[in-house]
């Protein structure tokens, strides 16, 4: 769909982004203010109101599709569960055995968790390897957050998680080496 009479030819989904028309309620749409400003546009929006709508609510739902997806394939990862799990375990046992100890090591001693992290980590590779890039991509610098985000995606779409953490980490240290004197 074109908007007629406009200097610039817009589909809907250009108006929809342009405009930031999302749906109010059921039956209002709801867009920036800047669109006053165009007659034009907004004939063009209430006159294809509906097919909007329908573009928009199609739009959210392939975005929730493809979130579902992504996930499914987070949650199918071989051993990331249970490095999850065992993470939380270790984090626990740390914390209960300094109050153990901080408390002149009255009662009982609490126990470790029945597998090390290292033995997940070598039983687990790729997970162990998704695991380095979600650290990456929760670090604080941005360049780094980003080298993490897209490591991430890259394991969770099979590609070889060796070369992409190797990857990841070359630009990193090229990153660092170039901007060590900023």
């Amino acid at each position: 769909m074109f908007m007629e009479g406009l200097n610039m030819a817009m589909t809907i989904k250009e108006t929809v982004k342009k405009y930031n028309i999302r749906i109010a309620d059921e039956t209002q749409l709801a867009c920036d203010k800047s669109i006053a400003k165009n007659k034009e546009a907004v004939n063009f929006v209430m006159k294809h109101k509906q097919e909007i709508m329908e573009f928009i609510k199609a739009e959210q739902t392939r975005v929730e599709n493809e979130r579902v997806e992504r996930q499914a394939k987070i949650d199918a990862m071989e051993g990331l569960k249970e490095i999850n799990k065992y993470e939380a375990e270790w984090i626990n046992y740390r914390e209960s055995f300094d109050r153990f100890i901080e408390n002149d090591a009255v009662g009982t001693c609490p126990t470790k968790p029945d597998m090390t992290m290292e033995e997940l980590y070598n039983k687990y590779p790729r997970a162990t390897m998704y695991k380095k890039a979600e650290y990456y991509a929760n670090n604080a610098n941005y360049r780094k957050s980003a080298l993490g985000r897209e490591a991430m995606e890259a394991i969770i779409n099979g590609e070889p998680y060796e070369e992409v953490i190797n990857n990841m980490e070359k630009k990193w240290k090229e990153y660092c080496d170039e901007h060590i004197w900023d």
